[in-house]
């Protein structure tokens, strides 16, 4: 495991739990929208995760809420909401100018900070969740189909879908749909059905205006807290 995992693992872990208030415990969010500079906007994240719980007709649904905000910098800001006040529960920061991810954990006034290895657009490389759960072991095969185009939020996107399937269990398959703008980096909508249920996130009240450069500041009143330091990320190169 490198040691960009290792931190945002760590980061989840000091996260305080007692404020649940029925909101869902899974780390979030996909990425929908990337850390590229030159279109910035601020814009709405609902997901939504069906889990097979195994029994014929039997499932757990889990909704999450965030707010997104992407400045022309690239940087992201992104707020998850909580089922219990108004305020953001936990908020991320990445910097992809400098490599960074920053959590705050609004109710203990800590900022947690972990550097990558390099400046970055992968969406990846910043910790974000993957769509749908991993898949088992086996021969997958796949195939692509294009959706051609549809608007979303008044913008044009292209759609994309992927099937797959296990050779010799036909039962086995899972389908992923992407529907993306590349003038805009973003996906407007992404569905992923597999085996184990089905995971759907979606971009809403879109406004492609720069956010306040105030949120990506460090609020004065927090402690931050370094879970790596540059000699460490060296260390692992």
């Amino acid at each position: 495991m490198n040691i960009l995992w290792l931190a945002a693992i760590l980061v989840l872990a000091m996260m305080p739990s007692g404020e649940r208030c029925g909101e869902t415990t899974r780390a979030g969010p996909a990425g929908l929208v990337r850390p590229l500079p030159g279109v910035p906007l601020i814009a709405e994240q609902m997901e939504e995760r069906v889990q097979n719980q195994g029994a014929r007709d039997s499932t757990a649904s889990e909704v999450s809420t965030y707010t997104v905000y992407r400045d022309s910098m690239g940087r992201i800001r992104i707020e998850r909401g909580s089922a219990c006040t108004s305020e953001a529960a936990t908020i991320s920061v990445l910097d992809p100018t400098i490599g960074s991810r920053v959590v705050l954990s609004v109710r203990d006034k800590i900022a947690y900070r972990v550097l990558t290895l390099k400046p970055s657009s992968n969406v990846v490389a910043y910790g974000f969740a993957g769509m749908g759960e991993a898949l088992p072991a086996g021969d997958w095969t796949s195939t692509t189909e294009n959706l051609g185009r549809t608007m979303i939020e008044g913008n044009e996107f292209e759609g994309t879908r992927i099937l797959q399937s296990m050779q010799g269990e036909p039962t086995l398959t899972n389908k992923v749909e992407l529907w993306d703008s590349f003038q805009l980096k973003i996906t407007g909508l992404a569905i992923v059905s597999g085996p184990f249920g089905t995971h759907s996130a979606r971009l809403q009240k879109l406004q492609l205006r720069d956010p306040d450069p105030q949120l990506f500041a460090f609020p004065p009143d927090y402690k931050i807290i370094d879970l790596n330091s540059s000699s460490e990320i060296e260390g692992q190169q």
